[in-house]
């Protein structure tokens, strides 16, 4: 489906696709990328800083996806920053410092996943987690969170872009009713312009969800993806990606 959508790579779910430990079923992933010529951009996975779990088999299923970063959480989830205790903090940090470090000795990043109900419910509170972690090869996602004005939205996004790691793309109502991405072109557009003008290093936009979590749909969003992308710099339009659910 990436492929006839004209998609240049995938990030792969931990729940479904490639889940940790499931090292054949990613090497048969990596192949049939390969061999389409699709990049891996990253691996999304479950796995939540803080809570104790071990590390060690997602990242081998990272390895074995050639994955170059791994999306984590921040915290267990349904508990926002306001919420957690100084100990969770810690333990959160402590996990992704221990995350980061193994990582880092297979050269693949780690990006926290910018969501509601997490210790990285917003801009402020994912700048403090990143600074107290303190790894050169800790990045975080963005996406605009359910709620949030489009202003506000846009202004985490300004705050996050030097520790960027990918965008997670979709258009959703204030109800978390989905759309076409059409209905938030002139949001899109500003974003993917702040994104590709301010960014250093290699981010890609990551369509997530369909309306009506509908496949058929999928070559419309990307086409509308795409050509916003080739709008605003011709040579980012490669960088479209999918992040299937």
């Amino acid at each position: 489906m990436a492929l006839s959508a004209g998609l240049a790579g995938i990030e792969w779910s931990a729940t479904g696709h490639a889940p940790p430990g499931a090292l054949k079923r990613a090497a048969e992933i990596r192949s049939m990328c390969q061999g389409e010529a699709i990049r891996v951009v990253s691996y999304g996975s479950y796995f939540y800083a803080g809570t104790g779990k071990d590390f060690l088999p997602t990242l081998a299923t990272a390895l074995a996806l050639n994955a170059p970063l791994i999306r984590v959480w921040a915290g267990p989830r349904g508990v926002s920053p306001d919420q957690a205790s100084a100990e969770a903090w810690t333990r959160c940090v402590k996990d992704l410092q221990l995350a980061c470090d193994a990582a880092a000795e297979h050269n693949i990043a780690i990006g926290l996943e910018f969501h509601r109900l997490t210790l990285t419910e917003g801009d402020e509170s994912t700048l403090r987690l990143l600074a107290d972690a303190g790894r050169k090869n800790l990045r975080t996602y963005w996406q605009p969170l359910p709620g949030v004005t489009a202003e506000i939205a846009k202004r985490q996004l300004r705050a996050l872009t030097p520790h960027l790691a990918h965008l997670h793309v979709f258009q959703w109502d204030e109800d978390l009713q989905r759309h076409p991405l059409f209905k938030g072109e002139a949001f899109w557009i500003d974003v993917l312009r702040t994104q590709v003008s301010a960014s250093a290093r290699e981010c890609w936009a990551l369509l997530e969800f369909l309306p009506g979590d509908d496949p058929c749909l999928l070559a419309t969003e990307a086409r509308a993806l795409k050509v916003w992308l080739e709008q605003i710099d011709g040579s980012r339009s490669s960088r479209a990606a999918i992040l299937p659910t």
